[in-house]
């Protein structure tokens, strides 16, 4: 596997589990796949390999290249993870290869973690903005703990001056994106913005047309990067809060949200 993708892999792996930052030792403990169906998220990988023990983590990247996925999940033993490759082979419909990590990058892992720890820090900022984008009931709905590979993230130059329903047009014309979005946000602020898809199928394709976005002043993030995962440290306040994307709390938006009730609601 190609070692920029394999880095992008361990910046995932961080950002869902930073604990394992700590560990350089980790990839003697991780299987990689290649070729991952769009299909399958991360919680539906995981469920395959649970049988030969714990799993700590597992995440899934766009390979925009080849237009497709690519994946990493990491056992809390090494044992089980030594087992699991022995066991499994590809699953046609689910994933195209699987392999443990080479043996020469395994040599380097210090330096390769270190590095991906680096790079996380670096786009520390994007990750925060990203998760004030995204309702903490958002998440908790979020079984397959998959909205960011749903999800194209967008960054907003100084000229853009789109609205959440233009965001989606460009999508569509632009990226050829398919499918129906459940939600568009424009953080404007922080110049950064995003669609949310109901499905993730054929968003892998999208990455390979990000030179089109440049006409509307915009460019794409690797959603992919940022796994977003409900952590119980929301929900505990009113449900009309928790609806609403952290950076809509401020006092800036106070007069500008409405809130719809059914019909009979109270």
């Amino acid at each position: 596997m190609d070692s920029a993708i394999l880095r992008h892999l361990i910046e995932a792996l961080l950002e869902r589990q930073p604990i394992l930052g700590e560990d350089s030792t980790f990839l003697r403990r991780a299987l990689v796949f290649g070729g991952v169906a769009s299909i399958i998220s991360p919680v539906h990988l995981e469920s395959i390999f649970t049988r030969y023990g714990a799993v700590m983590a597992t995440v899934l990247l766009r390979d925009a290249v080849r237009c497709e996925r690519v994946g990493m999940l990491v056992f809390s033993a090494e044992i089980d993870c030594l087992y699991a490759a022995v066991m499994e082979a590809a699953r046609p419909g689910a994933y195209r290869t699987i392999s443990m990590v080479d043996d020469e990058i395994l040599h380097n892992s210090a330096k390769l973690v270190k590095d991906a720890a680096d790079q996380q820090s670096q786009r520390s900022s994007t990750a925060e903005a990203f998760r004030r984008m995204v309702p903490w009931r958002y998440l908790e709905a979020d079984a397959q703990e998959d909205i960011n590979l749903r999800c194209l993230l967008l960054r907003m130059g100084a000229r853009s001056t789109a609205t959440p329903g233009d965001l989606y047009g460009v999508a569509r014309s632009a990226l050829a994106a398919s499918g129906r979005a459940c939600a568009a946000v424009a953080y404007y602020s922080s110049r950064m913005a995003m669609v949310v898809f109901d499905e993730s199928r054929d968003i892998e394709r999208c990455g390979s047309r990000s030179a089109e976005l440049v006409a509307f002043h915009l460019g794409l993030y690797d959603s992919g990067l940022f796994p977003l995962v409900a952590d119980g440290a929301g929900g505990n306040g009113a449900v009309t809060r928790d609806l609403l994307p952290l950076f809509c709390l401020s006092p800036d938006f106070i007069g500008r949200v409405v809130l719809l009730r059914g019909p009979g609601v109270v």
